[in-house]
């Protein structure tokens, strides 16, 4: 689903990482954080360190409102065996004969994040959508939460279970968010009425990985960035602080502050 006819400018910032002292143990991998004007930030998994973004040049960083959404980045993957970040960018503001975007791909390399060119054929991950089965299959789940909103990884393998405080018809009920996509960058949107407590559970086994984790506090309602499958949850508190949470070490709470990316805007991939 998209949200059409919203502008929005995206000003350069210039990069001020301030890090909580909480380490993540036990997590290594690092995560690319990219937004609609293709500003890309890597955070590392131990110790939150980030690298100052980086901006894709083919991306103008100021961008005419007839784009999409206002947003010229659509979506990234990591391709963790050539050292390479894949963004999928819009190259026009209007949409072909057959009412779709024309877009291109461009090549970051990691973890340097230069940009460089496409080299042949690039496959695209397939994007796999909510199907009759998935959705089955979610609701005999079951959640630690009375209610629930959902995100799904593309692959369909790990499922985040966000809890909400106003009781659902019926008890249990997962309901998948349908504006937060794995890998898409779209507006990243909060429920009002979340508690700040997550649950991360393996689609396949239907059972629950690691802990309940809570994140009360966050301003703006706990607005959903991203989160990995070894159990590492992302959380924008403002539009540039980041909050990492990680159902295999509950104790453990990291913030990052006063990231260049919007996260109200971003998506992520991870290595």
């Amino acid at each position: 689903m998209e949200l059409r006819k919203v502008y929005r400018a995206l000003a350069l910032l210039t990069p001020v990482v301030a890090c909580s002292a909480l380490a993540l143990p036990g997590q290594q991998e690092g995560v690319y954080l990219f937004d609609c004007s293709g500003r890309i930030q890597r955070v590392d998994g131990n110790g939150m360190v980030v690298t100052p973004a980086s901006h894709v040049a083919d991306i103008d960083s100021t961008l005419p409102h007839q784009v999409r959404d206002g947003c010229s980045v659509h979506s990234g993957w990591q391709d963790s065996d050539n050292d390479r970040l894949v963004l999928t960018v819009q190259t026009k503001p209007w949409q072909d004969e057959h009412d779709s975007l024309p877009t291109k791909l461009l090549i970051v390399t990691t973890p340097g994040l230069m940009p460089r060119a496409t080299e042949g054929p690039l496959q695209r991950p397939p994007e796999r959508p909510y199907s009759p089965a998935i959705m089955t299959s979610l609701q005999a789940i079951e959640s630690p939460f009375l209610r629930n909103a959902g995100y799904l990884l593309s692959d369909g393998t790990t499922l985040l279970l966000q809890e909400l405080a106003i009781a659902a018809p019926s008890p249990r009920h997962i309901q998948l968010n349908p504006l937060w996509q794995s890998g898409r960058v779209s507006l990243n949107r909060g429920y009002p009425n979340a508690t700040g407590r997550y649950a991360l559970v393996d689609v396949a086994t239907r059972e629950q990985r690691g802990v309940v984790v809570s994140a009360v506090g966050i301003e703006d309602n706990d607005r959903v960035v991203c989160f990995t499958p070894s159990g590492r949850i992302f959380l924008a508190g403002t539009r540039h602080t980041l909050v990492v949470l990680d159902v295999t070490e509950p104790s453990q709470r990291s913030t990052v502050n006063d990231l260049t990316v919007d996260l109200y805007w971003t998506a992520c991939a991870w290595d």
